[in-house]
């Protein structure tokens, strides 16, 4: 360093020497005399550490900066020369964090003997960062004698905080204001660690009793009858061998109602250990209506006729067998060309086909066997030997004694044929010659193809979410813009 001994106060010369020999190594410090090699490599040593650190280090004399390292000039965006004899206040934003930082820094190092907080500095570019400022003085008996500093920026993570603690608050809020129930469940036997304000409507508890339940009293909240297979599937997904569930249970509500809930869950991570994570809706005025409609006869008849979706009705024995239909309605004749009474003297196995070659329906049938509802996608047979791509919905009910199975079946064959039209239609801007750039209703730019980074070297990434004037700033060639398509 080449500041003379009068621009030093003390012995504020306890700074970062520019080369090896500038200073001398105290012979107490553990390192050979400067005089020797082993000292001078000692010394080349401890620049390569002040090189190599990630931190800004300095060293600082009443407030006045007497030495850098290079990482310390990176972040700042200063050299070193730029830097060294200044006063510490031209990287501060404003006199208050300035005197903040002082008053509270040099409190903390009386008390702990060194001192760190938070704090925002301003680049040489005028930018603003966050970081954290640690500081211990280089003789705690003797300020004058400067303090040695690092700081560190912490602006990335600051702003990874900001944005994790908004989206933490809208997930809060979109949780609390649903009306879907949801807890989250761990351990085994289970205890619940988060339930949601509705909860309470769902079953009459509050989300802190149910906080507060024993495994015995959680178990009490099921129906008797579907206790067993609310916790084998619990456990199931606790363990991984079941990652997602979709069920109906019934509950007791506080009351003493029971209550139909439709389950859909997950298995998660939860303050670091496995959980499940299930959200829970009100279905009971559903499932009443579902009763209803079976045992009402005639009315019930009209209704299932005007349902859009095709409708199958079948009993399910003990065994597990399936037997033939015992009520549909005129959209199930409709999507499979046969007549009412052609359908009611046939089976599932008769109108299920495989979705792949030679896979066989067992899995089609399984899902048929299951408890409670279930939403998957298969393919049903034609009349006319036709396969038509379908979305069934099944619910297991009891009827007098008897297990029946109700099954909404509807078309998607326009809705797989719009899907492959635009797989074609993305592969062919993907592909396409020319340049497509796509617009939402708000002018901002939602898509560009690989065709148009090809002519203005610009990525995807840096155009969308930005408003077509950039494709008028000069940015880019001006006849790309006669090329781009609007999509609002």
């Amino acid at each position: 360093m080449k500041d003379s001994e009068e621009s030093r106060p003390g012995d504020a010369g306890a700074v970062f020497p520019e080369k090896p020999g500038d200073q001398e190594v105290p012979a107490d410090s553990g390192f050979p005399c400067a005089g020797n090699s082993s000292g001078k490599q000692s010394e080349a040593y401890l620049q390569s550490i002040l090189r190599a650190v990630p931190v800004g280090i300095g060293v600082v004399v009443n407030r006045i900066i007497m030495d850098a390292n290079p990482r310390l000039c990176d972040i700042l965006g200063y050299r070193r020369e730029e830097l060294v004899g200044h006063s510490s206040r031209m990287l501060y934003i404003s006199e208050e964090d300035y005197e903040y930082v002082g008053r509270e820094k040099y409190l903390q190092i009386a008390k702990h003997g060194f001192g760190t907080l938070e704090t925002h500095l301003r680049c040489k570019d005028g930018r603003v960062i966050d970081a954290l400022l640690s500081s211990s003085p280089v003789d705690t008996g003797d300020m004058s004698k400067g303090v040695t500093f690092t700081i560190l920026d912490i602006t990335a993570g600051k702003l990874a905080e900001i944005r994790l603690r908004e989206s933490e608050e809208k997930y809060r809020t979109l949780v609390e204001q649903s009306i879907q129930g949801m807890i989250i469940s761990r351990d085994n036997p289970p205890r619940i660690c988060f339930a949601s304000k509705p909860m309470e409507a769902i079953i009459g508890y509050t989300p802190q009793e149910l906080m507060n339940f024993s495994s015995a009293e959680l178990l009490d909240i099921v129906h008797s009858d579907d206790r067993e297979s609310y916790y084998k599937a619990f456990r199931d997904r606790l363990s991984g061998r079941l990652q997602q569930i979709r069920r109906e249970f019934r509950m007791v509500h506080k009351n003493g109602q029971v209550r139909w809930v439709e389950l859909s869950g997950t298995t998660i991570l939860y303050e670091g250990y496995p959980a499940t994570q299930t959200v829970m809706v009100d279905i009971t005025e559903r499932k009443h209506a579902e009763k209803e409609l079976l045992e009402s006869g005639e009315k019930l008849k009209k209704l299932f006729d005007n349902i859009r979706d095709g409708l199958f009705v079948h009993p399910v024995s003990d065994s597990g067998v399936h037997g033939v239909f015992e009520m549909v309605n005129r959209s199930a004749s409709e999507i499979l060309g046969y007549t009412e009474q052609e359908l009611l003297g046939m089976t599932p196995e008769d109108i299920y086909a495989p979705v792949f070659p030679g896979a066989g329906i067992s899995r089609e049938m399984s899902l048929l066997d299951q408890q409670g509802s279930q939403i998957f996608e298969a393919v049903h047979v034609h009349k006319n030997g036709a396969r038509i791509p379908v979305e069934v919905r099944t619910s297991r009910i009891e009827l007098s004694g008897s297990e029946f199975t109700i099954s909404t079946v509807r078309d998607i064959t326009g809705r797989k044929r719009s899907d492959e039209e635009l797989k074609k239609i993305a592969t062919a801007l993907q592909q396409s010659p020319t340049v497509v750039v796509m617009m939402n209703a708000a002018a901002e730019v939602e898509y560009v193809n690989p065709r148009y980074t090809e002519l203005t070297g610009y990525t995807a990434r840096e155009v969308i979410g930005r408003y077509p004037t950039i494709l008028q700033s000069g940015m880019i060639p001006g006849n790309i813009w006669l090329l781009a398509v609007s999509s609002g």
